[in-house]
């Protein structure tokens, strides 16, 4: 199975004002998914923001409509941005902690398009922990697992969400549904623990791990990729993949996962 694993610019991460163009990014990367031959499209966590949660499933449908004009499965991440506490105020930690503890965090992943099959209750989720300190305040309900894997192919696909992949419980569970490749889709500066947690991945579930988030630059950084074996094969972004609408840009890398 191919698919397409991407990374995004962070000018305009977090503004929904930059949504139509972000669109506009996606269908450019679409008609090149088309022309290759590949079947999911991996986004980044926060790709497209919304101003409340109301505003997610009018979201949700556009995208959905793009997968299938195009006949792929999509998988990407939301953000509500108007609910996060502003990083300058004080105990601002302390309400993350708190919306972790609630499960009430603003970030979502989803997953769509007609060619998809899903084993729990997309083709959206919440975020359930963002470090890997917070692992120890959700409850087990919320603690993601089989309720993330979905299909293509028969080739199941298990999601994780930005800082989950520091979460040990969502490693296991994930990692143990019975995958073939693990999706974990990052924000921005995930830091020098990232390969570690997809390798903990690939060895717990014999499955090869992708990573997509945001950028600020493409010079010298890479796609993350870590096979069934827990070998690291990250490739550098090459400029000729790389497009750009209205200011921001988004690059793309084709990866063939052996059936």
């Amino acid at each position: 199975m191919r698919f397409l694993q991407t990374a995004i610019g962070t000018e305009g991460f977090r503004d929904d004002a930059s949504n139509p163009a972000r669109l506009e990014l996606l269908e450019s990367l679409l008609v090149r998914a088309q022309s290759t031959g590949v079947r999911l499209v991996v986004l980044p966590a926060g790709f497209l923001s919304v101003k409340s949660e109301e505003d997610l499933s009018d979201q949700i449908r556009e995208l959905s409509t793009f997968a299938d004009r195009f006949g792929v499965g999509l998988v990407g991440g939301i953000d509500v941005p108007s609910l996060l506490p502003r990083p300058e105020a004080a105990k601002a930690s302390t309400t993350m902690d708190k919306l972790v503890q609630n499960n009430r965090l603003p970030f979502f992943g989803f997953a769509v398009g007609s060619i998809l099959s899903q084993d729990g209750n997309g083709p959206m989720w919440r975020q359930a922990s963002a470090t890997a300190a917070q692992a120890e305040m959700i409850d087990d309900l919320w603690i993601p697992g089989s309720n993330r894997v979905v299909s293509i192919d028969g080739i199941r696909i298990g999601v994780l969400i930005c800082g989950e992949l520091f979460n040990w419980y969502a490693r296991e569970n994930v990692g143990g549904a019975n995958v073939r490749l693990v999706v974990d889709l990052g924000h921005s500066g995930m830091g020098q623990g990232l390969i570690p947690a997809m390798r903990r991945i690939a060895m717990v579930g014999r499955c090869a791990v992708v990573h997509s988030q945001h950028l600020s630059q493409t010079w010298g950084r890479s796609f993350h990729f870590v096979n069934e074996k827990a070998e690291q094969c990250s490739m550098p972004i090459e400029e000729d993949h790389v497009i750009e609408a209205e200011g921001l840009w988004a690059a793309w890398n084709v990866r063939e996962l052996a059936i």
